[in-house]
């Protein structure tokens, strides 16, 4: 359609694409959808699990994938990106329930159920 066939007053127009926010894993620094990653978030002098992904203050990503787990405990990647005072162990209670959900995951969209290209935009 060109400009000419517009009645008068009238512009084209032009739909942007769905926004996707994107976050980085502490564990394998890949970028993903925020959607398909486990937010862990800083609370007072510890961290904890966000499961919303909607509590306040500084928050750090992790992919739903064992090897990121290990690998951002074992190199302390956690408590660098949430700031944490140095020798902060990852509390036992928040290991349990990242690693319940990382078992839980399904491969394809991260943890929890399938979803559906359309549920993931909708959630944004």
């Amino acid at each position: 359609m060109s400009t000419a066939d517009l009645a008068p007053g009238t512009r084209p127009s032009h739909k942007r694409p769905a926004h996707l926010p994107l976050r980085t894993c502490v564990g394998c620094r890949e970028r993903r959808s925020k959607w398909e990653m486990i937010r862990l978030c800083r609370t007072g002098e510890t961290m904890d699990l966000d499961p919303e992904g909607k509590a306040a203050g500084r928050g750090a990503y992790i992919c739903a994938k064992m090897e990121c787990w290990e690998a951002a405990k074992r190199r302390r990647a956690l408590q660098r990106a949430l700031r944490l005072p140095a020798g902060v162990p990852v509390p036992g209670r928040v290991a349990g329930l990242v690693a319940g959900m990382i078992s839980n995951s399904t491969p394809e969209t991260g943890w929890g159920p399938a979803q559906g290209p359309e549920e993931v935009l909708s959630r944004s």
